[in-house]
């Protein structure tokens, strides 16, 4: 057992306006911000600064967005991408700050390729700069979808984010905690105290951290578990049986978040073993071929290439004892996707596996 202090940091280190007591709260913050913000794709060698007459530093150039403002992240962000110290930098005037960020912009060669920016609009003041990220970056997970995920998973169900002494300040009154959000991030904590789970002879109980950025900040993340007791500081004390996800923002992150669903419904409690345990004794008993050759003809009619149809009947042979029956070809799919190092092209063979085994009903 451990004692996480995840949710604790976040506790102790967020302002008043980054703290909230319920999801209908958190998602009409963070659903108002993605309604705002607009991303965009520029040239990293078009990146120009300037001051503006009243001290502020803002992008210039003819971009879309003309005389935007830095947040203090996307600040950094943009510092880092060119190679300027950013805490240097931070020290200097506006106008001296501006001409070195341009002076390191100039030195970038145009082949360099872009840079995602996502801009906020703020009705009566100048947008905002969010984010200043490489072409690699994915935002297909905006924090708005993180909420509502999480939301869809534990609505019904009896977590609830845990109560928490108000403001980060030990002994200070209580009040539901766990959920904040930031301009650059959100962070959730849930548990269930109704359906404690007996393990060794101890009562323990069920929860799980989600966490996201939008803005390149940090990846999206969740650690699910068992815990003894979360306290009104956030510490999750005797935690145990720990399933830790981190993904990070480049790729189909939205297709890897789904892919790791059934395993954070089966850390918080609410998968049905009992569907499971049926859809496996009928992908026993469903014969599918005679013979090698036959198992390799069933997979490409139902969407695999030749080559990998081979390499996946001979793992089942391998590993399976033959290929004869559909729970033995699934198996032998799964296991040559094990073997192949790129985790996009092994998660497209997993979920054909799992379409495969859907042939059980």
């Amino acid at each position: 057992m451990t004692n996480l202090l995840t949710a604790h940091h976040q506790w102790a280190s967020r302002p008043a306006d980054e703290r909230f007591q319920t999801f209908d709260q958190l998602e009409t913050a963070v659903a108002g911000r993605r309604i705002s913000s607009t991303p965009a794709t520029w040239l990293s060698a078009g990146l120009h600064f300037r001051e503006t007459s009243s001290g502020d530093l803002v992008v210039a150039g003819g971009q879309v967005y003309e005389g935007a403002r830095f947040s203090n992240w996307s600040f950094r962000q943009t510092a880092g991408l060119l190679g300027a110290p950013a805490d240097f930098v931070a020290g200097l005037p506006t106008r001296v700050a501006a001409d070195v960020l341009n002076v390191q912009a100039c030195r970038r060669k145009r082949d360099e390729g872009r840079v995602q920016v996502l801009l906020q609009d703020r009705p009566g003041d100048r947008p905002m700069l969010r984010a200043v990220t490489s072409e690699k970056y994915s935002r297909a997970i905006w924090d708005i979808d993180v909420v509502r995920m999480v939301r869809q998973l534990v609505d019904g169900t009896s977590f609830r984010n845990p109560l928490a002494f108000a403001a980060g300040e030990f002994g200070g009154r209580e009040e539901p905690g766990g959920l904040y959000a930031s301009d650059r991030d959100c962070f959730i904590t849930v548990w269930d105290q109704e359906h404690p789970v007996e393990v060794d002879g101890e009562l323990l109980f069920r929860f799980a951290l989600f966490w996201n950025s939008e803005t390149g900040a940090r990846t999206f993340g969740a650690t699910l578990g068992l815990v003894r007791t979360i306290c009104r500081n956030l510490i999750l004390w005797g935690a145990r049986d720990l399933v830790d996800i981190r993904l990070r923002h480049v790729g189909a992150i939205d297709e890897r978040i789904k892919e790791e669903i059934p395993r954070i419904l089966d850390a918080l409690g609410q998968t049905d073993p009992t569907r499971e345990r049926d859809v496996i004794r009928a992908a026993l008993r469903k014969q599918i071929a005679k013979n090698d050759d036959e198992a390799v003809t069933f997979l490409t009619e139902n969407g695999f290439t030749r080559r990998v149809a081979r390499e996946a009947v001979g793992m089942a042979v391998l590993e399976e004892g033959g290929a004869g029956s559909l729970w033995q070809i699934v198996q032998g799919v799964t296991a040559h996707a094990r073997s192949i190092p790129h985790r996009d092209q092994r998660a497209v063979l997993e979920r054909q596996a799992g379409r495969l085994l859907e042939l059980a009903a």
